[in-house]
Order: C-alpha cells, then structure tokens, then sequence
C-alpha cells in the first residue's frame, strides 16, 4: 500500500522511503544479529514489511491526523511500525513497555 494520495503530493519521509526502497530493491537494508551470524533484510523486504503495516492500520479505520501509540521494543518489527505511521501521516508516540501502568496511561492521554 502506498500513502494516501494528500500525502503523496509532497516530498515526506514515506515517499523518500519508497522510492529509495525502489531504486534500492534486494540490497542490505539492515543486517540483524542471530546468536553468531547475521541476517540481512533487504530493502524490498522491509518495504513490503512497512507497506503490510501501513495497510493493517487503515484497515482498523485510523485516518491520517490520528494518533497512533507504539508499545515496543526497539525491534524491526517495531522500526515499520513508526516507518508506516509517518508514511501514513499519523503522528505517533512511541512508549517502552518497561513503563508503569499508571505512565504509560499519563502519556497516552497526553498524546490524545
């Protein structure tokens, strides 16, 4: 899935992410660390990762302008979640899971 066409008109983060994505196809994105070696991720991977994300939000009903929290650790899984809402233009606040319940519900009701 690609942004929705408002945000496609200008240059922003997810358009500069796709197309480099694009041009850049089966090459390394990110090269994560099993045990003693190396998993390479390439960039049409994780493109379709970010893409994948993007579509599961629009499918819950979440409009570009929304808020969108992001309870993780650092992870690649975690890396398309916070590509995909910028892609989709949902301002996000990212949480640790490490926080307190009673923090974690002070910043999402700041965060709206």
């Amino acid at each position: 899935m690609n942004p929705p066409q408002s945000l496609a008109a200008g240059r922003h983060v997810g358009q500069i992410f796709f197309q480099r994505a694009a041009e850049l196809g089966d090459r390394t994105f990110i090269k994560l660390q099993k045990g003693e070696s190396f998993e390479e991720v390439s960039w049409h991977a994780f493109a379709a990762m970010v893409r994948q994300v993007l579509a599961g939000l629009c499918t819950l009903g979440i409009l570009p302008g929304d808020t969108v929290a992001i309870i993780g650790e650092n992870s690649l899984p975690w890396l398309a979640a916070d590509l995909a809402t910028l892609t989709g233009g949902f301002p996000n606040v990212v949480i640790s899971p490490g926080l307190p319940d009673i923090m974690m519900a002070r910043v999402l009701g700041h965060a709206g």
